[in-house]
């Protein structure tokens, strides 16, 4: 394992979320300040339409910024070309749009395309990065398998497999444990936080598993009422954020299991 580092990957500043309606901004978050470094494994965490989704397309620059900025590598994003992006940041989607005939390994070797040429050659260092994935995400059985043939978890670490064949600092999921059981809910993040330790990657994903992320992530990004509060959970669960996080008479927060419960 690769000793840690604090080098910052992602940063934000003074950045406001939301979308543009005709003459009009309308915010869904304001003032995110947030930081994600080398190891790091960030959630996403908010109750549906707080904002997660919206978070993560505008850092990935599927959404414009109504204000503030978003450095990546030390780079602010709208300066970045969308060649240069795509080797810098790569996204995971819960519903992606690709071919399920592809082979495993076919889809993974898409996430070449930023470096080869325009017929998608492959070369002997797409085709070790493809090998290093498929090992990091531990599918070898399944690389010579089609797409169609997988189980919805197993097709959720194909694309996280692709992800990491893209040889980015970066990765953004967007609820990667949906459809998932339990056991591979856990499973999946517990992997995304071994793939932190083992590349040194920064990953960003967005999650209705608060559980989990408490247990398992470095920093949590919490959006509620249009703000949005981020640290470690230790420092998120001090702060009391966590108290008041959904209302009391149907959920409240455990302190001394560090967990959210069903109010009896």
């Amino acid at each position: 394992m690769k000793n840690k580092s604090s080098n910052s990957i992602l940063k934000t500043s003074g950045l406001s979320i939301g979308y543009s309606e005709k003459s009009t901004n309308k915010i869904i978050v304001e003032k995110v300040d947030f930081e994600v470094n080398e190891h790091e494994l960030t959630a996403v965490i908010g109750v549906n339409g707080a904002g997660k989704s919206t978070l993560l397309k505008t850092l990935s620059r599927s959404l414009e910024p109504l204000q503030g900025e978003i450095i990546i590598n030390s780079k602010n994003v709208q300066n970045i070309s969308s060649e240069e992006l795509s080797k810098q940041l790569s996204l995971v989607l819960t519903e992606q749009h690709v071919s399920r005939n592809l082979s495993v390994r076919e889809l993974i070797a898409l996430g070449r395309q930023p470096y080869t040429n325009w017929i998608g050659k492959l070369h002997q260092k797409d085709k070790e990065a493809v090998h290093n994935a498929i090992e990091l995400v531990h599918i070898e059985g399944l690389a010579n398998r089609k797409c169609y043939e997988l189980s919805d978890g197993q097709f959720q670490k194909v694309l996280i497999a692709r992800a990491i064949a893209q040889d980015t600092s970066l990765i953004i999921l967007d609820e990667p444990t949906t459809h998932l059981d339990i056991y591979h809910k856990a499973f999946m993040l517990k992997l995304l936080k071994q793939l932190t330790e083992t590349t040194g990657k920064g990953i960003i994903f967005a999650t209705h598993e608060i559980n989990l992320a408490i247990q398992l992530c470095d920093k949590l990004i919490i959006l509620k009422d249009g703000k949005a509060f981020t640290g470690t959970p230790k420092e998120l669960m001090a702060s009391g954020v966590f108290d008041s996080l959904f209302p009391s008479e149907l959920i409240t927060f455990d302190r001394q299991s560090a967990s959210f419960r069903i109010s009896s």
